[in-house]
């Protein structure tokens, strides 16, 4: 008997009856049981609505469906905003579960185990982080007052801690794990602006700020060299998170799903970076599932002995 899962994530700028709509053709029409949110669910880009009032509408559009609701932050949230929205579903909504929490999930044939969090972050520290990161064993997850403000840490230990058997466990983290394969197939490829203090923005971003100022022709060339004369270095490379591959590759973990870098939404391949096709059960896949605001959203199956086989879903297509 299959498990089907719908997933979403990084939702920025799309409206939330888009959003919804999805919600309902993933759960209604392609048969999702459980959803997963994986992250970057605050809508922050949003015109008229303000990131809390915008996650608190897509999880009760979500929980109104039925099916299980699995909800973990991402590099856009902040606890101040975010937490008060996880605990009252928590408490009024039996179907929704804040993983940041509880985050293992037994189903049949196999586990979820959800990392939250993000190694980056557009949200405003003072306001609290979800903060995935490799600390020493002694620190556990969970959340702690700094002197840079609340941080809810997700120790990168975690992987190892709670994974019994690694042909039947899936992660679910925003971010993924470093690969060193082709930045052509990889999940992990991001497309950044880096100034020279090592700061960076999305790619996306700054190309779009030019092409604000000076049109929609430019060639890419054009592109990188207005974007260095404003201070910033464009780049396409492998960003997953080297501390995570370390922790994947210690307790056997060979499925995965991930958010976070936009570019690469919809990839799917196995250790070597080699792509998988839709469709087919397999013990292997790492998987950048959803990329909510370009209308990407995607499709989990997993049989009885732990496999899994994914869809991709393209609402814009």
């Amino acid at each position: 008997m299959d498990t089907t899962y719908g997933i979403i994530s990084d939702i920025h700028a799309a409206h939330p009856r888009d959003v919804i709509h999805a919600l309902r053709i993933l759960t209604q029409r392609l048969g999702a049981e459980k959803l997963i949110l994986n992250g970057d669910l605050v809508g922050d880009r949003c015109p008229g609505f303000n990131p809390q009032d915008y996650l608190a509408t897509i999880l009760n559009a979500a929980i109104s469906l039925g099916v299980e609701i699995y909800a973990q932050a991402g590099s856009h949230e902040e606890i101040a905003r975010t937490q008060p929205v996880f605990d009252f579903f928590s408490s009024q909504a039996g179907n929704f579960r804040d993983v940041c929490k509880d985050p293992v999930v037994d189903g049949v044939g196999h586990r979820l185990l959800f990392l939250p969090g993000s190694d980056w972050h557009a949200a405003d520290s003072r306001n609290g982080l979800y903060l995935i990161d490799e600390q020493p064993p002694t620190v556990e997850s969970g959340f702690y007052q700094t002197q840079h403000g609340p941080i809810r840490l997700t120790n990168i230990a975690d992987v190892v801690k709670y994974t019994r058997d690694p042909e039947r466990t899936i992660v679910v983290s925003h971010i993924p794990r470093a690969f060193d394969g082709s930045i052509e197939t990889a999940t992990d490829m991001a497309y950044f602006a880096e100034r020279a203090d090592k700061s960076l923005m999305p790619g996306v971003v700054v190309e779009q700020m030019i092409k604000r100022q000076f049109g929609d022709s430019l060639s890419e060339a054009d592109i990188l060299l207005i974007a260095a004369q404003n201070g910033f270095t464009m780049k396409r490379e492998n960003r997953g998170n080297k501390s995570l591959r370390a922790a994947f590759e210690e307790a056997g973990i060979t499925k995965a799903i991930s958010g976070h870098f936009h570019e690469s939404a919809h990839r799917a391949h196995d250790r070597n970076v080699q792509p998988l096709p839709e469709g087919q059960y397999r013990d292997e896949l790492f998987w950048m599932a959803s990329y909510a605001d370009a209308g990407k959203y995607g499709i989990l199956r997993v049989n009885d002995e732990g496999e899994v086989s994914y869809l991709n879903v393209n609402l814009r297509s």
